[in-house]
């Protein structure tokens, strides 16, 4: 099955909008599994599209990760690599990060 990158996209969207509300009725680990599996899926979706036309999927951004965070922390920061987050502590709580906390910090200063 062939999918445009507008196609591809619109799943990481959706993968991440039902992470963040899956966040707000499951406990941390369940939803660490789901990214995980989620995070599966998407792997086996891209490698099949990438075996068909050399397609990868571009993941802007991390689940549950805002737009500021990801602009202005993350695409700085030493453990995001390939379009994901390799810190534990991101993966198990997005957006609790110490670099990510340091910034919110920041903006609180005068």
């Amino acid at each position: 099955m062939n999918y445009t990158q507008f196609e591809l996209n619109l799943l990481v969207d959706a993968f991440k909008v039902y992470t963040t509300v899956a966040a707000q009725q499951l406990s941390p680990e369940a939803v660490e599994n789901l990214a995980n599996q989620l995070g599966k899926l998407l792997n086996k979706i891209t490698s099949v599209q990438s075996g068909q036309n050399n397609q990868k999927l571009e993941i802007s951004k991390p689940i549950g990760i805002s737009d500021e965070w990801f602009e202005k922390v993350c695409k700085s920061c030493n453990n995001f690599k390939d379009g994901n987050c390799n810190d534990n502590v991101t993966t198990k709580f997005p957006g609790k990060c110490d670099p990510i906390l340091h910034y919110e910090v920041s903006k609180l200063k005068p």
